[in-house]
């Protein structure tokens, strides 16, 4: 799936954002994630040793940024689990 990696303009923190609208199975991603928090439109999990805030429209912010490369591939493992 294609996305973007950014620096939020506001926060010290970084986001990824899918390119074409999308609908992430909040779910899918508990069962392959450790939940620290649990809403109904969002989840805040660990991944790769970042804490993430994932929303149900497909943004995934990085609380605790760092390797460009490891928070893309977390990224990428968040979506694979919550695109089926």
């Amino acid at each position: 799936m294609e996305f973007r990696l950014e620096k939020c303009k506001d926060k010290g923190a970084y986001s990824a954002k899918p390119v074409k609208p999308v609908k992430l199975n909040l779910n899918a991603v508990k069962s392959k994630f450790k939940v620290i928090a649990d809403t109904p439109i969002l989840l805040v999990i660990e991944a790769d040793g970042f804490e993430i805030v994932a929303h149900s429209h497909g943004e995934l912010m990085f609380k605790n940024p760092g390797d460009m490369d490891r928070m893309r591939k977390a990224a990428e493992e968040i979506y694979k689990a919550g695109m089926r």
